[in-house]
C-alpha cells in the first residue's frame, strides 16, 4: 500500500479530519488533501510527528513491512522444511527473522508454524529447548488465529487446538472448538475427547453413538444415489455390488432390516424384471412393519428407547400410493400377481404381512 493510501487509512481510523490533521502538522488541508491523493508528499520533517498522531510508526506508514505474496511464502516454507529436518534451530531462527520482517503476513504465520510444528514431533532436541520451541509455535499460531482471513483463522484455531488438547487445558480447548464451524471441522472426535478427559464417559459415549449413527445413514444415502447413479449410466455389475454392500451394511451395524430390500428393488426395477420386482415389492411391504431394535447393538444401545415400534407406520399409506400411482410401476400394471397384491394391501388396510 502506498503512503498517501497509508495516511487515508490510518487518518480514519484515528477518526480525525484532513482540518485537524493540517492544525496539529502546522500546514494547510490542501496541502493535507495532496498527500492523501499521492500529488505531494509530506515533508521528512513531519513524518514522526504524523505517525504520532495517526498512532501507528514509520515502517508502517511507509508499508515496510507489507505482506508476502502467497508464492513468496510457498518458497519460504519450502526452504524451512528442508531446513527444519537438517537443522531445526537453524528453522526456528530463519522463520523468527521473516516473521519479525513481515509480521503482518498471517500466512506465514501460519505456514511457519505448521510446518515447524510437525519438525518437532520427530525431533530428538532435548525436553526445555523443544519446551521453548513449543511455546514458539503456539505464540504463532495465536497471532494468526486473530486473522481476517477466514481460512487462515480456522485453520490456526484448529491446530492450536490439537495443541491445547496435549496440555490438558479442557476449558481453553472447548472455548477453541467453539470457534471452529461445524461445516467445515468435524467436532465429533474433540468433543468427544474433552468430555473422557473430563470423567464424562456417558456422555462421550451418547455424543458418539448419535453421531455414528447420523453417519451411517448418510453413508446409506449416498450408496443408494451412487447404485441409481451406476443404473442409468448401464452398469448393472457395479449396481448390483453396491447394493451387496449396503446389504451386507444394514445387519453389520444394526441398522433397520428395511434398508436391505431397497437397493434390490431399486435394480429389478430399473431393470423392468417383473418376477425379481414382485419379490422384492413383498419383501419390502413386510420389512416396513418390522421392529427396529436398537437397543440389543453395542454401537447404540444408550441412545435406543428400547424396540423402536412400527418404525415405518407412518409411510406405510405413502408406500402403497405410490404402488399404485408411480410410473416405475407401470411395467406391471398387466401383471395379476402385482394387482392381486394391491387388492390384498387394499382389504388389509395397508397392514403389511409376509406373503
Amino acid at each position: 500500500m502506498k503512503i498517501n493510501e497509508q495516511i487515508r487509512k490510518y487518518r480514519k481510523a484515528a477518526g480525525l479530519t484532513q482540518e485537524q490533521i493540517a492544525e496539529y502538522l502546522g500546514v494547510t488541508t490542501p496541502a493535507v488533501s495532496k498527500w492523501e491523493n499521492g500529488i505531494t508528499f509530506p515533508d521528512i520533517t513531519l513524518l514522526p510527528a504524523l505517525a504520532r498522531l495517526l498512532k501507528t510508526d514509520l515502517d508502517t506508514l511507509f508499508s515496510f513491512h507489507g505482506s508476502l505474496t502467497d508464492v513468496e511464502v510457498e518458497d519460504f516454507i519450502h526452504k524451512l522444511a528442508t531446513m527444519s529436518q537438517d537443522n531445526p534451530d537453524e528453522a526456528f531462527e530463519m522463520a523468527s527473522q521473516k516473521i519479525q520482517e513481515y509480521p503482518k503476513s498471517d500466512n506465514l504465520l501460519l505456514s511457519a508454524a505448521n510446518i515447524l510444528n510437525a519438525s518437532l514431533l520427530l525431533s530428538p532436541m532435548e525436553a526445555e529447548k523443544k519446551q521453548a520451541y513449543e511455546a514458539l509455535v503456539v505464540k504463532w499460531l495465536e497471532r494468526a488465529a486473530e486473522s481476517s482471513d477466514v481460512e487462515i483463522k480456522n485453520a490456526a484455531v484448529a491446530i492450536l487446538l490439537g495443541k491445547v488438547m496435549e496440555t490438558g487445558d479442557y476449558d481453553r480447548a472447548s472455548s477453541l472448538l467453539a470457534q471452529l464451524p461445524q461445516q467445515q471441522f468435524d467436532k465429533t472426535p474433540y468433543e468427544a475427547n474433552i468430555l473422557i478427559n473430563r470423567g464424562k464417559l456417558d456422555e462421550a459415549a451418547v455424543l458418539l453413538e448419535s453421531r455414528l449413527l447420523q453417519s451411517l445413514f448418510c453413508v446409506q444415502t449416498y450408496c443408494l444415489k451412487l447404485l441409481e447413479v451406476e443404473l442409468k449410466c448401464n452398469h448393472p455389475d457395479q449396481a448390483h455390488q453396491i447394493g451387496e454392500i449396503i446389504e451386507k451394511m444394514i445387519p453389520l451395524f444394526g441398522l433397520w432390516q428395511y434398508g436391505t430390500v431397497v437397493p434390490r428393488l431399486q435394480t429389478a426395477l430399473y431393470e423392468k424384471d417383473e418376477e425379481r420386482s414382485l419379490t422384492a415389492i413383498k419383501e419390502m411391504m413386510a420389512a416396513v412393519g418390522l421392529p427396529w431394535t436398537l437397543s440389543d447393538s453395542p454401537l447404540f444401545y444408550r441412545i435406543a428407547d428400547g424396540t423402536v415400534k412400527n418404525a415405518g407406520k407412518t409411510f406405510i399409506p405413502a408406500l402403497i400410493s405410490e404402488l399404485k400411482s408411480s410410473a416405475e410401476f407401470d411395467f406391471l400394471r398387466n401383471n395379476a400377481e402385482f394387482q392381486e397384491f394391491l387388492t390384498r394391501l387394499d382389504g388389509d388396510k395397508g397392514t403389511p404381512a409376509n406373503r
